[in-house]
């Protein structure tokens, strides 16, 4: 079986949310023995995601398309698509691909008189994004009535990309219930992330280590990092003096932290092969995401690890688990859980034992693959 993977970013190394389900999906097609091509949109030359704003609400407000599509290649995928034979499969991750999938789909079909099945890896369902976020900020503000309105119209808009693809992959329950809620009843499963199993492995052990793996991208983190370094961590330190915070921004320049005093904190700026090192010895892991995401795969791995998280309601928005994290929606209350973790190691126990055993659940990669396995085997046979 042939399967071409149209992504919006590259996925090797995997190195978020969007690029770890692409790699494991890429490497598992390839594990199964089927022949696999991908492109990357965003390492094309001259490649541009952005168009005319207003144009682009127009269309969502309108019902034709949502704000986030990516726009076409047609010439470039005409030529990709004819070079390579034409595809068994497309695969499109995530669902702002669905226009370009839509796109190959019919290429494939004209140029070599064959109809691939879709498959949309989405990553997060966006309604439910939305309205898991508006769950838990209940003030009527105009922003969460405007995203309240836009939820709505996010879920018709869902229901008819999707209705392109023959398998929609979501990571969580959360996710295939809000599907089920906007009524797209076609082949729905639930293919977690997953985390390394590596990480399943490691023991539990108390200490005044915290980590923070940090995404500085955008003004955004940058902000949310250095708020952590001056205004959190200098509080905890003066209740333990021993606390340690490992910071790991991937391959950054020590200068951005120039004007910040470092007290108690290891600064970590090269991509860390070993996902273990990030995470084995430490105690808590630091996750003020203040945004509207569904999974957070730090949030996953560090479960998993075995390690407290501490996070805004936000950085568990797909987790159903109970007493197994601990939520903190403001700085004074990011002080308290981490305080209260490091002054208690039996308590500290408890809620890393529960989310390791939450973890083996619904992380485990391999405990997803089974029915996903056997579609794609039914398909092989059918070509």
């Amino acid at each position: 079986m042939r399967i071409l993977c149209l992504l919006a970013e590259d996925p090797f190394p995997p190195q978020n949310g969007v690029t770890i389900p692409m790699y494991n999906h890429i490497m598992h097609f390839k594990k199964m023995g089927f022949t696999v091509d991908y492109i990357a949109f965003n390492s094309l030359v001259g490649s541009n995601h952005k168009d005319n704003k207003i144009l682009r609400v127009f269309k969502e407000l309108f019902f034709i398309e949502p704000y986030f599509t990516i726009d076409n290649y047609d010439k470039y995928l005409k030529d990709f698509i004819l070079k390579k034979g034409g595809y068994d499969v497309i695969y499109y991750s995530p669902i702002s691909m669905w226009k370009i999938a839509k796109h190959a789909k019919n290429i494939n079909l004209e140029l070599f008189d064959k109809e691939p099945k879709v498959i949309a890896a989405i990553s997060d369902c966006y309604t439910s994004v939305l309205r898991g976020y508006l769950n838990s900020h209940t003030n009527l503000v105009p922003s969460h009535i405007l995203k309240f309105i836009r939820s709505y119209y996010m879920g018709g808009l869902e229901k008819k990309i999707l209705n392109n693809a023959d398998l929609v992959l979501v990571q969580t329950k959360k996710d295939k219930k809000w599907l089920e809620k906007i009524n797209y009843n076609k082949n729905i499963m639930i293919v977690t992330n997953g985390v390394d199993s590596s990480l399943l492995e490691l023991k539990y052990s108390f200490s005044k280590n915290a980590v923070y793996v940090a995404n500085i991208k955008s003004d955004f983190y940058r902000n949310k990092l250095y708020w952590l370094i001056k205004e959190i961590w200098p509080k905890i330190v003066k209740l333990h003096p021993d606390a340690i915070l490992h910071i790991y921004v991937g391959n950054y320049e020590v200068k951005l932290f120039d004007d910040f005093e470092l007290n108690n904190i290891k600064l970590y700026t090269q991509f860390v092969d070993n996902l273990q090192d990030i995470y084995i010895g430490k105690t808590i892991s630091i996750a003020p995401i203040f945004k509207d995401y569904g999974f957070i795969n730090k949030v996953a791995e560090s479960m998993a690890s075995g390690l407290i998280v501490i996070g805004d309601s936000s950085a568990f928005n797909s987790i159903d688990a109970v007493d197994s994290f601990l939520v903190a929606e403001s700085g004074l209350d990011f002080v308290d859980c981490i305080n209260k973790v490091f002054s208690d190691q039996e308590y500290a126990k408890r809620i890393s034992v529960n989310a390791k055993q939450f973890s083996i659940l619904n992380f485990s990669w391999q405990m997803r693959l089974k029915e996903f396995n056997l579609l794609l085997e039914q398909w092989n046979s059918e070509i």
